[in-house]
Order: C-alpha cells, then sequence, then structure tokens
C-alpha cells in the first residue's frame, strides 16, 4: 500500500489469509485485523469482500478468547468508514453484525 499498489496490496492480503488460514488461524486472525481496515478504507470496490472475512476471522477470535484480538475486530466491524458502499463509495449498510 505504501507505493499505491491496492491491486496488489488486496492480492498478498488474500494469499497470507488463504496461508494462515491453513497454518497458523491466530496469525491470520492477526494479520486480518491489522490490514483490513486500511486496505478496506483504500479499495471501495474489494470493501464487502474484506469486510466479510473481517467477520469471519472476528467469529474465530471469540472462539479463540483472545479478548485483545476481539476487541480489535469490534473496532473494525463497528467503523462506518468501511460499511458496504455502491460503486461510489457512497456507505449503503452498516456491517455490525
Amino acid at each position: 500500500l505504501a507505493e499505491g499498489d491496492v491491486a496488489r496490496a488486496e492480492r498478498l492480503f488474500d494469499y497470507g489469509v488463504e496461508l494462515g488460514t491453513a497454518h497458523d488461524a491466530y496469525g491470520a486472525a492477526w494479520l486480518v485485523a491489522t490490514c483490513a481496515p486500511l486496505l478496506a478504507q483504500l479499495s471501495p470496490s474489494a470493501r464487502p469482500r474484506i469486510m466479510n472475512v473481517a467477520r469471519d476471522y472476528a467469529r474465530r477470535a471469540e472462539t479463540m478468547g483472545s479478548a485483545p484480538l476481539s476487541a480489535r475486530f469490534s473496532a473494525l466491524l463497528g467503523d462506518v468508514r468501511l460499511a458496504a458502499s455502491n460503486d461510489e463509495g457512497t456507505p449503503m449498510q452498516a456491517l455490525v453484525g
């Protein structure tokens, strides 16, 4: 993202989540919690997909019993700037729940 290549960042995010899911679910959860906010903010077209991944990992974090990780996801999913949006980036609905 620092280089402005959002498409590459999306691919690396997806790849990291895929690898993490198979080998280190806790690490993958932190990857999602850390990277999803900025990626979703900079890529409105990918926002619904990224936030779906975040919701999935928020549920996993709850089952892992990690309070700091759960708190991070709670803040992420409550951020109205990352709500699902139409093609113009206009928020359509909140993603909490």
